[in-house]
């Protein structure tokens, strides 16, 4: 199965085709900088998975999950010759 977002859909969209549409489940992602929401509004029970961990979602049980603090990684590096230039004081 296919998990796909898109953003300011209307009703009527899935006019053309309803049958398409039939088994689609309705699911609502809220995310904010430490954690995120997800509420499955309507459909069958659906596992997701956030950052690799397992969550079950049930219809009008929302899950929430922290999100974790991104790697700390080595700064990038330019070529020689490439490094971009620093701002002036004003």
């Amino acid at each position: 199965m296919g998990l796909s977002f898109a953003s300011g859909w209307h009703a009527n969209d899935f006019v053309l085709k309803p049958h398409n549409y039939r088994d689609r489940r309705k699911l609502m992602v809220e995310v904010r900088h430490e954690q995120a929401t997800y509420s499955l509004l309507e459909g069958a029970p659906l596992e997701i998975a956030h950052h690799g961990d397992p969550a079950e979602l049930s219809p009008k049980k929302p899950v929430i999950r922290s999100i974790p603090s991104p790697p700390a990684r080595e700064r990038p590096r330019q070529p020689p010759g490439r490094e971009p230039a620093r701002r002036q004081a004003s």
